[in-house]
């Protein structure tokens, strides 16, 4: 088993997160959703890997999806992380068909979309259940409370733990002062360390920060 995952972290190399050796038959391995289908191919077809099921969890900010692989009497399981803003990753029923009653069970219950599955109808629920209700999904939530959010978001934006109101900033130059009290808000140079310091020890993806709109996920 050990030669097998060795050899598929020679050939997805990137798309190989983290490996994690359980025992001596069993290992998890993290990979990237964009790969997963060809993973699961390679594992189907160069490997004999028989599938045993898939499960879900609800992570809170995302699903995480752990496909159950069998290779003789030995196991990995690959874990892929989707977010809940997108819950999509590519069925894998067109490379083994017996996948195709479990992602109908998982979009049931979980919501997650199986991208090129070709009977995508319900199979737990009833028929009749309307599109968006899914028993096993929860609602978007992070470690953050939300008496923390706008501290957080401060300090990963500005630098500042408490950001000032425009009330104070009109205050401090009426009295003559500068808007912006001297600190990372108006020194690049430092707000930039501090957040290099918060991806380098991966505080941002703790809280789930999203860099591009600046705010929490959730």
């Amino acid at each position: 088993m050990k030669e097998i995952i060795e050899e598929l972290k020679g050939k997805f190399k990137e798309a190989v997160h983290e490996v994690q050796e359980v025992k001596e038959t069993r290992f998890i391995v993290r990979v990237d959703p964009s790969q997963l289908k060809e993973i699961a191919r390679w594992l189907f077809d160069e490997k004999s890997a028989r599938l045993t099921t898939i499960s879900a969890v609800d992570l809170g900010m995302d699903f995480e999806l752990i496909y159950h692989m069998a290779i003789g009497r030995s196991y990995v399981n690959l874990k892929v992380k989707i977010p809940k803003e997108k819950p999509t990753v590519e069925s894998i029923t067109p490379i083994i068909p017996g996948a195709g009653m479990i992602e109908r069970e998982v979009r049931d219950m979980f919501g997650i979309e199986f991208e090129g599955h070709p009977d995508p109808r319900h199979i737990s629920l009833p028929f009749e259940a309307p599109e968006g209700f899914n028993p096993l999904k929860g609602p978007m939530r992070g470690p953050v409370t939300e008496t923390q959010k706008p501290g957080i978001e401060g300090v990963l934006t500005t630098g500042l733990r408490f950001p000032l109101t425009f009330a104070a900033k009109r205050q401090r130059v009426k009295l003559g002062l500068p808007e912006a009290v001297k600190c990372t808000a108006v020194d690049e140079a430092s707000l930039n360390e501090v957040r290099r310091l918060m991806q380098d020890f991966k505080f941002d993806e703790k809280v789930g920060f999203d860099w591009k709109r600046k705010k929490l996920r959730y």
